[in-house]
């Protein structure tokens, strides 16, 4: 009978242990690459060249500040202003817009409360504008921007 030869088998994975040890980890990474885009537009500081007139005396944030908020809210899922507040507690992406404080939801309201039908125009022409401004870059190549950070939990056995 033939000696039979001993393989050296090497499980097929690898074990890996996962140990989360930083505190600036997020579950909206999807928002991570428009991070980059609005400071390349600069769109925080252009909102408030365009409207910062709109705030009120003692502002802590600035109008800028307000609407990229409620633009990432709105993005992530929010249906409601009182859905800022999950915004807030994601230190991952509070560090990465470099926000310290962040409005609560009076706050936000408040300030939407200031907009009359002129700034509701002022806003919808800002729309037109930023678009414009980025459909006038000179972009290298080919550019998808894709933000769906939207997570739908399914149960069940799935196909496909």
């Amino acid at each position: 009978m033939g000696e039979r030869k001993k393989r050296n088998k090497k499980p097929f994975l690898k074990k890996h242990t996962l140990r989360i040890s930083d505190k600036h980890l997020t579950s909206n990474a999807g928002l991570v690459p428009l991070n980059r885009f609005w400071n390349h537009l600069g769109g925080e500081a252009w909102i408030n060249d365009q409207l910062g007139s709109l705030k009120a005396e003692n502002a802590i944030y600035s109008l800028g500040r307000i609407i990229t908020i409620l633009l990432l809210a709105i993005i992530q899922g929010a249906k409601h202003v009182s859905h800022i507040l999950q915004l807030s507690h994601d230190r991952g992406l509070r560090k990465l817009w470099d926000w310290v404080r962040f409005p609560v939801e009076t706050t936000v309201i408040r300030t939407l409360n200031l907009f009359g039908q002129a700034q509701v125009v002022k806003i919808a022409d800002l729309n037109q504008a930023l678009r414009q401004k980025v459909w006038n870059r000179r972009w290298r190549g080919r550019v998808t921007l894709d933000f769906d950070s939207t997570v739908k939990t399914v149960y069940g056995r799935q196909q496909g």
